[in-house]
């Protein structure tokens, strides 16, 4: 008979635990996802979609670069660099904006950019046809992701001749002009070198 009364407080306090955890689970459960990111937030973009890269010829002697960072995403201001492909011309100046200071967990005291920026590239001579922009860049998602530094070649004014996915996925030589045209990074190079590609 001990036992039995023993056994009815255990019983009830096993309950009322039961019953409290059931109840505070879910709460917990959001607290573990606010803690962990949860499996309902989204992943990373890829560079060339959190950092879209373009170029336009503004003159003979100017470039205007834009990369169009989006949100919750920012590129490192001293990680910038361009540099011009099959032309005779060189870039004297690069005028870039003044960056956020950011104190870096990676890289220590930075300027960063969180918002869409254009920078000037002023030229030693008039931009030849078929030249073509290889920018250099790094940034990070905010949520803690860093990316590599990469490159990507933008082909600017008159015509030029690339290499473009069809619409099969395979590379093919093409001319066009250059404004409209996509830039390829290293991602569809190697892509299309896979692919059998040139």
């Amino acid at each position: 008979m001990m036992a039995r009364h023993l056994r009815s407080p255990l019983t009830l306090l096993i309950m009322l635990l039961a019953a409290l955890l059931t109840a505070a689970a879910p709460a917990s459960a959001g607290l573990l996802d606010r803690i962990t990111g949860g499996a309902s937030e989204q992943q990373p973009l890829p560079p060339e979609q959190a950092f879209p890269f373009s170029a336009e010829q503004r003159g003979p002697r100017e470039i205007l670069a834009r990369f169009d960072i989006r949100e919750g995403y920012y590129l490192y201001r001293d990680k910038l660099r361009f540099e011009l492909k099959s032309s005779d011309a060189r870039i004297e100046q690069v005028q870039l904006p003044s960056g956020e200071e950011k104190d870096d967990p990676y890289f220590g005291p930075q300027q960063i950019f969180h918002q869409p920026i254009e920078i000037r590239l002023l030229l030693d001579r008039p931009l030849s046809d078929g030249a073509v922009l290889s920018a250099g860049y790094q940034g990070c998602a905010e949520a803690g992701l860093c990316y590599p530094p990469l490159t990507v070649d933008y082909p600017l004014g008159g015509a030029v001749a690339t290499a473009v996915p069809d619409a099969a996925g395979t590379m093919t030589s093409s001319t066009a002009a250059a404004a409209p045209t996509a830039p390829l990074d290293e991602g569809d190079r190697l892509g299309g070198l896979l692919r059998g590609g040139q």
